[in-house]
């Protein structure tokens, strides 16, 4: 999962002492021992009517860092314009992720110190492998809701669905939105076997005061929308037996 935070360019995010002090407010050297340095560039393309697009020269618009733990499973990137949480080993949300998330949020605030926020966005990208050797859209019935199937739920042409692949974005009032991204299809690293992919993206658009404090109650409640349909897409057999 992934928790970005956009906002008005801010040089301070490039200096390698300010990385020095929010990396010591979250952790320290403990929590995350690798530090990359990164560029953030900009590729402009030329095209019109009768030619070909052509790209200009990648510039680079500023620099930033980023940081890992020693497992590689959670990293921490810092941009002149973005701060990025990520985590491949989720250990849920008040286990893990939103304190890490929340001392981050406040350490840009005190360190970095954007002015604006100007997009903020919570993403899952769940891999369902349970049960794990389905071959055939029909292995889902009774694990994934069928109205996300659609049309591998059919019973004629559900047989011959090989792979699928839907979007759906979600207006769902106060400027939130969601995009939905599912299917399934099989899996190289499973022998074959499908995985069905359900990739949540809850995010808000456009400029306002960057609130520390606001921000970590807009994105809890992010996190209970991208609960409420993952309880939707799935079925209660399927929770059960990721419980397990």
């Amino acid at each position: 999962m992934i928790c970005q935070v956009r906002y008005d360019t801010t040089p301070a995010a490039s200096d390698a002492r300010k990385l020095q002090d929010l990396r010591s407010a979250i952790g320290g050297d403990v929590a995350f021992p690798s530090v990359e340095e990164i560029k953030q560039g900009e590729l402009s393309i030329q095209f019109g009517p009768g030619m070909s697009p052509a790209a200009s020269q990648q510039t680079t618009v500023g620099r930033g860092w980023r940081l890992r733990s020693a497992d590689g499973t959670r990293v921490v990137a810092l941009l002149p314009t973005w701060v990025t949480l990520e985590m491949f080993a989720y250990p849920g949300w008040d286990e893990g992720f939103f304190p890490m998330l929340e001392s981050l949020i406040q350490a840009v605030n005190e360190i970095v110190e954007p002015t604006f926020e100007q997009r903020l966005g919570l993403r899952y990208v769940n891999q369902i492998t349970t049960p794990e050797d389905v071959r055939s859209a029909e292995g889902w019935a009774g694990f994934i809701d069928p109205t996300f199937l659609s049309v591998a739920a059919h019973p004629e042409i559900g047989p011959h669905v090989h792979l699928t692949r839907q979007q759906t974005v979600l207006e769902l009032g106060d400027g939130v939105s969601c995009n939905v991204n599912h299917g399934f299809g099989p899996d190289d690293d499973r022998g074959g076997a499908l995985t069905y992919v359900l990739d949540l993206d809850v995010y808000r658009e456009g400029m306002r005061d960057f609130d520390p404090q606001l921000i970590c109650e807009t994105v809890t409640q992010f996190n209970l929308i991208a609960l409420r349909l993952f309880q939707l897409a799935t079925t209660r057999e399927l929770r059960e037996a990721l419980g397990r």
